[in-house]
């Protein structure tokens, strides 16, 4: 449970660090 929760948790942190460099 845990580890799916982190993996959503990374996803969203790698999507917002792209939106964040693409800006």
């Amino acid at each position: 449970y845990w580890v799916l929760e982190m993996h959503v948790d990374g996803f969203r942190f790698d999507l917002a660090s792209i939106l964040t460099r693409a800006s």
